[in-house]
């Protein structure tokens, strides 16, 4: 069960530090019991540990070693790559500082975190071994480990044709692209290295360069259809009537046509532009990407390799045909595969500053646009001139600010996409007079779940030897069909009303982000989760972004129900009550809402009204990433309010996703979004760079 025995020593270590610093109390000295200790915690992952084995002394940490015990083909599971690269640079600062209160490596504030607080695990038994108790060890590490990091204060001039902020995918292209366009380019990234959100996402359709101007019109007129499927208020069939669409179309911004017209052909080149460089990708297992109403085109044919026979060689790029085949980015080796792109990127002559992040543009004293301002996490301060600026920071989603101000449907968003996308790009963007474009837009959301991750409890085995997490028992209540649905109007919804819009099958929320906002409530019966431990779930609704391992249905969960669902009181999103009635007080509904809800139909025998309890639980939408973003033409030059181009400012990726999107439509899933970003890329580098070079 969850305690809070650290959180209050922490507070009481901190109240005695702070006394001390007065002359209240004695200054604290306790010595560690030398040897190695290991310690865990929980860092990006919800269900795994990151473990680190600490050598001490008495009074110093001499070693640390990060445990390799990483669990490739799982997503849910602390990743190898993000853990060992924020290892490799915390390492020698906790060492050099004899601090674990270090600043955590931007890109991967997860695993720094699960890494800090696994050495304190670790320094925290050095001292309970030379008989310290709890009190004195929180007050010694307080004292002696949390030295904050020491920053530098230089300033640097630098000066390059083209300018590149963010490597993600699209900046990643986008700086490549400019090269390859005999521009001088620097990359500026805040995270340790490239990939940024691609690392967690794959399926990006692409097209062939070749694809002509009708074939382009006509994958816009479907993707249009397909969005207009997905926006909330009307009929399917009254937007997808042209006619219809046409009358109306002063009541919402709709797709930028212009500019999503110019990407397709683009997207074929930046993936080849990206394989060339070392990127690789194989057929896409989405096959649910478009149907009917295309130009029949070619497909890839995998080439028969040794290596990987499903992975596609770059001349196949150019034999993707107008139906938009997919490619797939594999999640557990786009990692060593962007290596190889920045390696290559920096043989080719492009410069790049990692662990820096961009905060402004530079502006010469007539107010155009020269370059950027940055800051490096070491301390250093930069002004990089330039000719040509690319944008490509990733959107907003990871700013609880900004998905609270701008994001469409409520504020409730639990975002689980790169947390360093908080939006620098667009408000540098927005400050230089550009027009936002569905900045409104609704997150990109596969998945509903929870309010709250839970990460209390460890993974289990069940008798067949399947392994299963309790965590994700509150993702699969989410969405379970046994469940009773409330909105926060306190209208009721059934899942089944969402699964005809789910290509992969079932509720998981992934189509109803329009209709349902950012959160709704779903109730239980007493009965019902007593079902659940003596006969396990009918369902493991694990939805479209898996988050966990699951839970195997028709498994007995015995004690897990009670306890998890206690666990999640404690975080705050669920609550036991004794009848419907308090329910409604507990919401702030209306009387007798939960049970018209009740009333409206429920999918199980056991989750009935009139028992002697229910438990009721807060959900929400899992975002991975903004969908808004800034108005861009056919060059993915930034527009004016006014139409004009801001010619030397480029927008790419997430950070003018909304170009894609249309008022009140939620992002269907069919890779649009992989090939905006690899396309846009490509564009903004190769005009960014004939700019640059006044061609």
């Amino acid at each position: 069960m969850f305690r809070a025995t650290s959180t209050s020593n922490g507070v009481i270590a901190a109240l005695q530090d702070a006394m001390r610093q007065a002359g209240l109390l004695e200054e604290a000295s306790y010595e560690m019991a030398p040897g190695t200790y290991t310690g865990s915690a929980h860092g990006f992952s919800c269900i795994d540990f990151v473990t680190v084995n600490v050598t001490v002394d008495e009074g110093s940490i001499l070693s640390l070693e990060l445990v390799d015990n990483f669990v490739d083909d799982q997503d849910s599971y602390e990743n190898r790559y993000m853990c060992t690269g924020a290892f490799e640079l915390l390492e020698p600062e906790i060492l050099s500082l004899q601090s674990i209160g270090v600043d955590s490596v931007t890109g991967a504030t997860g695993s720094s975190t699960g890494i800090k607080n696994a050495v304190r695990s670790a320094v925290e038994q050095a001292f309970a071994a030379a008989g310290c108790t709890e009190e004195e060890t929180a007050a010694a590490i307080n004292a002696q480990f949390m030295t904050p990091s020491e920053k530098v204060e230089d300033t640097v001039e630098l000066e390059y044709d083209v300018v590149v902020v963010g490597a993600g995918a699209s900046g990643a292209v986008a700086s490549l692209s400019a090269l390859e366009g005999g521009a001088s380019v620097l990359n500026v990234e805040k995270t340790f290295r490239w990939g940024g959100q691609s690392m967690l996402t794959g399926g990006p359709k692409a097209y062939s360069p070749e694809t002509t101007e009708e074939e382009t019109q006509v994958i816009l007129d479907t993707y249009n259809q397909t969005i207009a499927n997905h926006r909330h208020g009307e009929e399917d069939s009254q937007w997808n009537d042209p006619a219809y669409r046409e009358a109306h179309a002063g009541e919402y911004t709709p797709v930028n046509a212009e500019a999503y017209k110019a990407v397709v052909p683009a997207s074929g080149q930046g993936i080849a532009l990206a394989m060339k460089y070392g990127l690789q990708f194989t057929q896409s297992m989405m096959g649910m990407m478009l149907e009917g109403g295309l130009p029949e085109g070619d497909h890839v044919t995998p080439p028969a390799t040794s290596a990987d026979p499903d992975l596609i060689a770059e001349e196949d790029v150019t034999t993707f045909g107008t139906t938009g085949e997919g490619t797939s980015l594999s999640y557990y080796q786009a990692e060593k595969y962007y290596d190889e792109l920045y390696e290559n990127y920096l043989s080719a002559g492009g410069e790049a500053l990692l662990n820096t992040t961009a905060t402004n543009l530079l502006y010469d004293d007539a107010g155009n646009i020269v370059g950027v301002e940055a800051q490096g996490d070491d301390g250093t301060a930069y002004r990089i001139t330039a000719k040509a600026v690319v944008l490509a920071t990733g959107g907003y989603g990871g700013s609880d600010e900004l998905m609270d101000e701008w994001a469409a449907g409520g504020d409730d968003w639990l975002y689980y996409g790169w947390q360093g996308n908080d939006g620098d790009g667009i408000r540098m963007a927005l400050d230089a007079g550009a027009a936002p474009y569905n900045l409104e837009a609704y997150p990109m959301s596969h998945q509903r779940m929870g309010e709250q991750f839970i990460t209390a409890f460890e993974v289990q085995t069940a008798e067949d030897g399947t392994q299963w997490s309790p965590n994700d028992l509150t993702v699969i209540l989410a969405c379970n069909p046994d469940g009773v649905f409330v909105q926060n109007n306190g209208e009721s919804f059934r899942p089944e009303d969402y699964d005809a819009g789910n290509p992969l099958g079932g509720f998981s929320g992934a189509m109803g982000t329009y209709a349902l906002g950012s959160s709704y409530y779903v109730v239980y019966s007493e009965e019902q989760l007593a079902s659940y431990a003596e006969q396990g779930l009918t369902s493991n609704a694990m939805g479209f972004q898996n988050v966990g391992l699951g839970i195997p249905t028709g498994m007995a969960l015995g004690d897990w129900v009670d306890t998890v669902l206690q666990q999640a009181e404690s975080q705050g999103f669920a609550w036991k009550v004794d009848s419907l009635q308090a329910g409604d007080e507990l919401l702030g509904f209306e009387p007798g809402t939960l049970a018209a809800a009740y009333e409206a139909g429920c999918a199980s025998e056991q989750n009935t009204a009139g028992s002697g309890s229910y438990y009721i639980m807060k959900c929400c939408g899992l975002a991975i990433s903004s969908c808004g973003g800034i108005e861009v033409n056919e060059k993915m030059q930034a527009v004016r309010e006014d139409g004009a181009a801001i010619e030397n400012l480029f927008v790419a990726g997430n950070d003018g996703f909304g170009n894609i999107m249309a008022t009140g439509a939620e992002y269907p899933i069919g890779g649009d979004a992989g090939m905006w970003v690899f396309g846009s890329g490509y564009i903004a580098g190769e005009q960014a760079a004939l700019v640059a070079l006044g061609e």
